[in-house]
């Protein structure tokens, strides 16, 4: 379980003003709200990736302190953003490949076939991520992030750019 306590977001104005906040473990948590209400600063908090913003961190019930948060989110939290962060210049099996040494894993290419199973893509190793429709771009993204197998995985609005067909089964994937 994550929990945050005392959340304090401003920018120009205050987004967030000692919120707290609780998601279960196992579960598929969404976040709702208007347009710049401060949805993808709440997940960069919720991912570990916010310096900024004052907060308490709860992971499992312990309290994570500030000196700790990179290694947490390191070893624990992947995060696809709203854009897609793919390389232009990698292929498909580049791209897993890069991600996963990252993380300090290699991945031979039955490995990287069954993420590509498990996202539903159909494409060929060799080829380039720009050939890739936005839906393809999109689970691939989310396969990138799997990669380090996290036990907490942030999507910012993976089927924004989507059609109705993708989104759905983008869901169905998560589930």
């Amino acid at each position: 379980m994550i929990e945050l306590k005392d959340v304090c977001i401003k920018y120009d104005r205050v987004i967030l003003d000692h919120a707290s906040m609780s998601i279960p473990a196992h579960s598929i948590t969404l976040i709702r709200g208007k347009s710049g209400s401060g949805k993808t600063a709440l997940l960069y908090c919720i991912a570990l990736m916010d310096t900024k913003s004052s907060y308490q961190y709860y992971y499992d019930g312990k309290e994570i302190e500030e000196k700790d948060r990179n290694n947490i989110r390191k070893e624990c939290i992947s995060y696809v953003l709203q854009e897609n962060d793919l390389l232009a210049h990698l292929d498909v099996r580049g791209t897993l490949q890069y991600f996963a040494h990252i993380h300090n894993k290699h991945l031979s290419d039955k490995d990287i076939q069954d993420y590509l199973d498990k996202m539903h893509l159909d494409v060929t190793l060799n080829q380039n991520v720009m050939t890739l429709s936005l839906g393809e771009r999109q689970r691939l993204s989310i396969a990138t992030a799997l990669v380090s197998n996290p036990q907490v995985l942030v999507l910012d609005e993976p089927t924004a750019s989507l059609d109705h067909e993708n989104e759905i089964e983008i869901y169905n994937i998560l589930r």
